[in-house]
């Protein structure tokens, strides 16, 4: 089946939601249709399609995507599209494992635990 709205298209709305209004899903449509839809990325047919089902399915696909793989495209985009001098870059992917007894958290307010 095709979509309506790509997924990129999608979440890339949800972000721009995030940053200008923080409005919950149930009125991403409401809050997009006030904007030029270009301003957004979408079309007027776009906007018209933006609702909370088709957003909350989006955050799905996300959430169920395999995101070092996205993150890592993301970067690779990002260091051709900006033309990004990597020659000294480090990437240390050294992992480093605790053990030992595990003390409960103790969280204070003043001076009362």
């Amino acid at each position: 089946a095709r979509l309506l709205l790509a997924p990129a298209k999608v979440l890339g709305v949800v972000v721009r939601n995030l940053v200008v209004h923080h409005g919950p899903v149930y009125a991403m449509g409401e809050w997009a249709s006030t904007y030029d839809a270009d301003l957004l990325g979408l079309s007027e047919r776009e906007v018209a399609g933006l609702n909370d089902d088709r957003v909350g399915r989006m955050l799905t696909r996300l959430f169920d995507a395999d995101r070092a793989s996205l993150l890592t495209g993301v970067v690779l985009d990002m260091v051709r599209t900006f033309d990004i001098d990597c020659s000294q870059l480090h990437n240390d992917s050294t992992s480093i494992t605790l053990s030992g007894v595990n003390y409960p958290e103790v969280t204070t307010r003043g001076n009362q635990p």
